[in-house]
């Protein structure tokens, strides 16, 4: 994932929650967390993260990530993000991306103070080691909010997938834990990842900004012929007849 890509990912999920805190009372916050955390990180075989949404950063992060082949936080650099998510098989990518920001969309439409109620679980395929590649179940919560109740702290447990076919579609599920229900992603639309690629994805949020095919092809050095041709098979997945129409279907899915 390049950082262009990561940085646009990121101003999505800004443009649903913008939480307001002060540092030292998110500090005070986290530190009541680090129990509970540091007990949950010697569970064999999990990972744990707190994500701070402030500015993506981690505020938390297991000491080893068992999954990754022991893999150490002191070797992720200066982005862990960026380096999770280049970590991701291609072909979950966008999966991932989209079933993200499509349960942050949902959960900003449920009361805050049941927000933390909601746990969402996904797996997908992650990169263990060169080449090699596992299935990874990822299950995240809102653990904090501001005082105007929009989420700040999100917790994020890894584990291995009990499924570890590495053909198996990617599933998820969005899970109201104190009743039990389902709500967001259907049975049918768990083992269905979002129709359009990353790229495709891209140029579809800048047609929805107004840019044309030569503005698209500048900022991505890409030519118009190539801009085109996404354009072309963008209009085919979507079943749209024109791009207005590609870019409000895409509006309702919460994919731009």
């Amino acid at each position: 994932m390049e950082r262009g890509e990561l940085e646009r990912y990121r101003l999505r999920l800004k443009s649903i929650w913008e939480p307001n805190i002060e540092e030292s009372e998110a500090a005070s916050i986290i530190a009541g967390h680090l129990p509970m955390l540091e007990r949950l990180d010697q569970v064999d075989g999990s990972s744990v993260a707190l994500l701070d949404i402030r500015d993506f950063s981690y505020r938390f992060l297991t000491r080893s990530f068992r999954i990754l082949s022991g893999l150490s936080r002191g070797e992720l650099g200066k982005d862990p993000q960026q380096f999770f998510f280049s970590l991701i098989h291609p072909d979950d990518l966008t999966a991932v991306l989209f079933t993200t920001g499509e349960a942050f969309r949902f959960l900003d439409s449920v009361p805050a103070d049941a927000r933390g109620e909601y746990r969402l679980c996904f797996d997908f395929r992650i990169e263990a080691g060169p080449g090699h590649y596992v299935r990874m179940l990822q299950q995240t919560v809102v653990l904090e909010q501001d005082s105007s109740g929009i989420p700040w702290l999100i917790l994020i447990v890894n584990d291995y997938s009990p499924v570890q076919d590495l053909t198996a579609p990617l599933r998820r599920q969005l899970v109201h834990t104190p009743s039990g229900r389902l709500y967001l992603f259907s049975p049918e639309e768990a083992q269905t990842a979002p129709p359009l690629s990353v790229r495709e994805l891209e140029i579809l949020g800048m047609i929805a900004q107004g840019y044309v095919s030569r503005e698209i092809a500048d900022f991505l050095s890409i030519s118009v012929h190539t801009v085109n041709n996404h354009r072309a098979a963008i209009l085919e997945k979507m079943e749209a007849e024109n791009c207005f129409e590609a870019v409000t279907r895409a509006a309702k899915l919460g994919l731009v």
